[in-house]
């Protein structure tokens, strides 16, 4: 069978892409430190990975590091939010 899937993930490349990616305050900052549509490609990088991966293979560097994507997108949501809502009030 024609294997047609555009994103050929393994464990060998998961572990290649997110090895010593440490939940830390280094990568916090990092992600901080991303302009929105830097950091929006690089979650939707992440995400695709984990969607075209099996369970089994997605290993916990790179779960972590979708997780702390998610958190940074709730904050930043929280800070848009927050200013929109200050507007409104004005």
């Amino acid at each position: 069978m024609l294997d047609l899937n555009p994103f050929p993930v393994t464990r060998a490349t998961i572990n290649r892409d997110f090895k010593d990616k440490a939940m830390d305050d280094s990568e916090h900052d990092e992600l901080a430190a991303m302009d929105d549509p830097e950091f929006l490609a690089e979650r939707r990088r992440v995400r695709d990975l984990l969607e075209h991966t099996p369970e089994y293979d997605a290993g916990p560097e790179l779960t972590a590091r979708y997780e702390a994507l998610n958190d940074e997108f709730i904050r930043r949501a929280r800070i848009a939010w927050a200013q929109a809502g200050q507007e409104v009030n004005r």
